[in-house]
């Protein structure tokens, strides 16, 4: 008997589902780790007399700039695997542009001045510290998605990994956006 006949799910949907709903908890958790993070900055801000920001923003800026543009690159691919054609291409550049970010990083915290800066050369770290290595993570996530997506058109299992390593990224993208804000503009 088919799952056409019985009216249940094929594994395919099921295997769908369980991956959406496992990269919905973990991206969750991935917020509330961010949430707590932002919540502790603005306690520690509130309590210091003065608070400048920590490292020069045309930098910070620019690898704002270079996050969202791997975004962008990395919808281009999502839609090229979708519609059956090669997605390697805006993928490689989407990986080479969160490398670059991370890069960039370096360079911002290089600025951030000496140790004795105190707390808030700490808190900036913790901070960009912690979405560095989620990012880090998302790069891995893509580069397992790769391969598959090299070929055209991609298998099922291969959009699923594009999708999931997407979700991931684009949820990083959002969280460098209030980071970015929190730690530059405010």
């Amino acid at each position: 008997m088919t799952a056409l006949a019985t009216g249940a799910p094929d594994s395919r949907e099921l295997d769908d589902a369980t991956a959406l709903v496992g990269m919905s908890l973990f991206l969750g958790s991935a917020a509330v780790l961010f949430g707590s993070l932002l919540m502790s900055y603005a306690m520690l801000r509130t309590q210091q007399p003065s608070w400048s920001a920590p490292a020069p923003l045309a930098l910070a800026t620019v690898n704002t700039l270079a996050l969202a543009c791997s975004s962008v690159a990395l919808a281009l691919a999502e839609r090229r695997a979708r519609e059956g054609a090669r997605a390697a291409a805006p993928l490689a550049l989407t990986m080479a542009l969160g490398l670059a970010f991370l890069a960039g990083q370096l360079g911002v915290w290089r600025n951030l001045g000496a140790p004795a800066a105190g707390l808030l050369r700490s808190v900036f770290i913790l901070l960009a510290g912690s979405h560095a290595a989620h990012l880090a993570a998302a790069i891995a996530a893509l580069a397992w998605a790769f391969p598959a997506v090299r070929q055209a058109p991609c298998s099922a299992a291969a959009l699923r990994r594009l999708r999931l390593s997407a979700m991931f990224w684009h949820f990083l993208g959002a969280a460098w956006a209030a980071l970015f804000v929190t730690l530059f503009l405010l």
